[in-house]
């Protein structure tokens, strides 16, 4: 759990009623005379500036050889904690720097809270007579180190490593086997009634739409490739590249229209596109989210039919469309999987943050770093009794201002990348049905402008 705190510096307005007196000088004009105490003030504040960056950076203790924290009669021991706490050492040795006393104190407090939930978790499915899915950790791992050049570098900047990694993951998947045993994540039939209902006028477009998919083949090296040439390529491999992508998207054309040929099967296994891990499902689109090149052919072509490769600066892709839809509102029925995604994702980041609630506050935990660190050191006030416009007190941290320095000292930091099952992700944005208002960002394949085509 994040906690900003932010101090308030003290205004110079403080000082204005003590600047109002005047006299004369010898030429008769008028010039401020300096208030009484003024210099005591301004020292008093200079004592208290030094008082207070000598908290912030005063060590804070060593941490002892013991258990860091008891959940349910279960030690965590210091050897679990170290593994982590030390890569988070070591991510700022790295940077020739030392970790800060505000950040070391948040790592701290947030590694525990981090291996006390995990171990509450374990001990829930334990108790439950469950366990995580083995085979989507292997592809949440695998997935993970795609498009990394160097995974070890990688970690270090971390503050990670493979192990606190994987634990990462085990600890979202038996958020998802807890949940799912419990039966939070079902769907029900009212619940997308009321979720349609909520975004109707979104799906209702003055202009036909299409649900697409297609398979996307690259022209070149792929980008996140260590090993691809550098710099723009000659018009020669120029040539190469294209003519290589566009007879491979030629073969694949053919087998998709293989009789009994499974379209998703081919762009799953070979289209270099995101939406591969979909099947290559676009969802529905309509003409001016696309290029030209693709919707020319996306809204031309019968359902059901396989395109010939259609290039755009995207590479060849290879278009099915599934189902055509005339202007005005779409059916439910067509919008139903973008709906059921959405309403899968709000229910497991309700049902995780409920259940976290839960099993921390049934659990008898001891936390003896919570007992080592103390109390938060004590902020240091304002001078106070030398002004006539009142004490300032300190404010709290302004709504969606960013955290400062350590802000990284999150609970659990959440994986990069691409995740082969959104399902076993971390929080994350929610996806918006058709018709939401765009995020700003652009699909890498097509260059639609939402994360939903319209």
């Amino acid at each position: 759990m994040r906690q900003h705190r932010s101090i308030t510096i003290i205004s110079g307005l403080a000082l204005c009623g003590l600047l109002t007196a005047c006299t004369s000088n010898s030429a008769g004009k008028t010039e401020p005379r300096k208030a009484e105490g003024l210099e005591d003030i301004e020292r008093d504040g200079k004592k208290g500036k030094k008082k207070r960056a000598k908290v912030e950076q005063a060590p804070l203790p060593p941490i002892p050889n013991e258990p860091v924290a008891v959940v349910n009669g279960v030690e965590i021991s210091n050897k679990a904690f170290r593994s982590i706490y030390d890569l988070k050492v070591q991510k700022y040795a790295d940077r020739d720097k030392t970790m800060p006393p505000t950040a070391d104190r948040r790592y701290r407090r947030s590694i525990v809270e981090r291996l006390v939930y995990h171990e509450l978790l374990r001990q829930e499915a334990e108790k439950l007579g469950i366990s995580y899915d083995e085979a989507k950790l292997e592809e949440r791992l695998r997935v993970q180190k795609e498009g990394v050049s160097d995974w070890e570098a990688h970690l270090r900047r971390r503050g990670e490593s493979d192990a606190s990694l994987r634990d990462i993951y085990i600890k979202e998947l038996l958020e998802l086997a807890i949940l799912e045993h419990t039966g939070v994540l079902v769907v029900q039939p009212n619940d997308l009634q009321a979720e349609y209902e909520k975004f109707r006028t979104s799906f209702d477009k003055p202009v036909e739409r299409v649900r697409v998919s297609h398979i996307l083949v690259r022209i070149g090296p792929d980008p996140k490739d260590p090993t691809r040439p550098k710099g723009a390529p000659s018009e020669a491999d120029q040539k190469k590249y294209e003519a290589e992508a566009l007879a491979k998207a030629q073969a694949l054309a053919e087998q998709a229209r293989a009789p009994g040929a499974d379209f998703a099967k081919i762009a799953e296994t070979s289209s270099d596109g995101p939406s591969a891990r979909k099947g290559g499902d676009l969802n529905i689109v309509q003409p001016d989210r696309m290029p030209k090149e693709f919707s020319d052919v996306a809204f031309s072509i019968p359902i059901g039919q396989v395109s010939d490769p259609v290039k755009t600066k995207f590479g060849y892709h290879v278009i099915k469309v599934a189902a055509k839809y005339p202007a005005g509102l779409l059916p439910l029925a067509a919008v139903e999987d973008q709906l059921r995604e959405r309403l899968d994702l709000t229910k497991l980041r309700d049902g995780r943050q409920k259940l976290r609630e839960r099993l921390m506050a049934e659990g008898k935990i001891v936390d003896n770093m919570d007992k080592w660190l103390g109390p938060e050191p004590n902020r240091p006030q304002p001078p106070r009794g030398h002004g006539g416009h009142g004490d300032q007190k300190a404010k709290g941290p302004k709504a969606g201002k960013k955290p400062g320095k350590g802000r990284e000292a999150q609970p659990d930091p959440q994986p990069t990348g691409a995740s082969a099952d959104p399902a076993t992700l971390g929080r994350q944005p929610e996806k918006k049905p058709e018709g939401a208002k765009p995020a700003g960002k652009t699909n890498p394949e097509t260059g639609e402008k939402q994360p939903i085509p319209q």
